[in-house]
């Protein structure tokens, strides 16, 4: 398998983060064209009107020999504020165009999260049906069949148009956020669809990772495997659970965190995924994410590319 890392959280120019990526000894980056987290690190509109642009990047890669697996792009192109929606789904089809241009198979994202009915406001993620009210059976009917639905199905025409797949992460607070979830979305759109598969919001679900890589797996539907890791603090889950509001910032008081890999669980649980994504003949790139908890970003990406090059018996 190859190995890459996610560049957007780190500090610097495209050409530091690059050396930087090529210093680790990774094969290949995944970019960020959006700018809801961190700064974009592609602007697609700007790319695709501007052929040295595209031009300069890919010899940029070449000369760091790097490969570019994916294009990340899009928040909440479900948001019931239309120009937010608008807004991202401009930037998820830019996105989309460009990858095609530059020779990349895949796009990330979200699948979004819409109001509970057409006059909210907010995005509503709806964990329970109970107590049983009609208006909640009613309102994840409206997210899926008269929001989600319509749209990931013209988007998936879109993409399949310009030959590229679009990698959806299953994510706590969006309306995807389970496997099952993402092989109903797969189902009733078409096969462009598939998972970025990230087991720290299967960890933290309670969702056995194993059985979710099997599950996704013999569905062919991981497009891109998200290594990133997560602690439960036990004393304040037992408290708290795991639907925790806390500030990310608020370390003392949150009932998990994320973590760079090998920092949450340890070499035996990441060869068992690994295994596994093997046994469903898994041939992307493993990417690391790493967004600066507990440790840097530069200790966190070595220890974690260390880790996988073992993993891989590269060391």
């Amino acid at each position: 398998m190859d190995l890459a890392i996610q560049t957007q959280p780190l500090d610097g120019t495209l050409e530091e983060k690059l050396a930087y990526a090529a210093e680790l000894g990774v094969d290949g980056v995944n970019l960020g064209t959006y700018s809801h987290y961190f700064p974009s690190e592609i602007d697609p509109s700007a790319y695709l009107a501007d052929d040295e642009k595209r031009k300069d990047l890919l010899e940029l890669l070449d000369r760091n020999d790097l490969e570019l697996f994916m294009l990340g792009a899009g928040n909440n192109p479900l948001h019931p504020n239309p120009e937010q929606a608008q807004a991202c789904d401009r930037e998820l089809r830019d996105t989309i165009l460009l990858a095609d241009e530059l020779g990349v198979d895949t796009v990330s994202g979200h699948s979004g999260l819409p109001g509970a009915s057409p006059d909210d406001v907010t995005p509503n993620w709806i964990t329970a049906l109970v107590p049983p009210e009609p208006h909640l059976s009613e309102a994840v009917r409206y997210q899926w069949e008269d929001v989600a639905l319509p749209y990931w199905r013209d988007l998936a025409a879109f993409a399949d148009d310009h030959g590229v797949d679009l990698a959806i992460e299953p994510h706590i607070n969006t309306l995807v956020y389970t496997p099952e979830d993402l092989l109903r979305l797969r189902r009733a759109t078409n096969d462009r669809v598939g998972a970025k598969f990230d087991p720290a919001h299967m960890f933290l679900q309670g969702i056995d990772e194993l059985e979710a890589t099997r599950m996704l797996g013999e569905a062919d539907a991981i497009f891109c495997f998200e290594a990133s890791d997560a602690a439960i603090f036990e004393s304040r889950r037992r408290r708290k659970g795991v639907l925790d509001v806390a500030p990310l910032s608020d370390r003392a008081d949150r009932s998990w965190e994320f973590r760079a890999p090998g920092n949450g669980h340890g070499e035996d649980y990441w060869r068992e995924l690994v295994v596994a994504l093997e046994i469903v003949g898994y041939d992307g790139p493993i990417s690391i994410q790493h967004l600066n908890s507990p440790t840097s970003l530069e200790d966190g990406f070595d220890r974690s590319v260390g880790l996988f090059r073992q993993l891989f018996g590269e060391e």
